[in-house]
């Protein structure tokens, strides 16, 4: 995702990850960069959107909720918190949307 961030970032993006961590390491990542929309709205999209179909945030499998808790506890408390968060083109079949 990296090589798409160099390459295809919107101009005046801002590369934002959050890594949920327990006790044992990590536990899961979602990678977003964050723009600002009309109005002054601050937005959140995972990395590639727009580009790369079918992104999400990646879990240890079956801690796929737990990690979401602590990625959104992250988010909630950054400096600059996004006003919205977008998961545009996830899988039908991925867990995010339940967490």
């Amino acid at each position: 995702m990296l090589a798409w961030w160099h390459n295809a970032a919107p101009p005046g993006s801002e590369l934002r990850v959050a890594i949920a961590v327990d006790g044992e390491g990590v536990i899961g990542i979602a990678p977003f960069f964050a723009e600002e929309a009309r109005g002054g709205l601050a937005i959140y999209r995972l990395l590639g959107s727009g580009t790369f179909p079918r992104g999400h945030p990646i879990a240890i499998r079956g801690r796929e909720r737990e990690c979401a808790e602590v990625i959104a506890h992250s988010i909630a408390s950054a400096e600059s918190p996004p006003d919205l968060i977008t998961f545009e083109g996830i899988p039908s079949t991925s867990p995010w949307p339940q967490c």
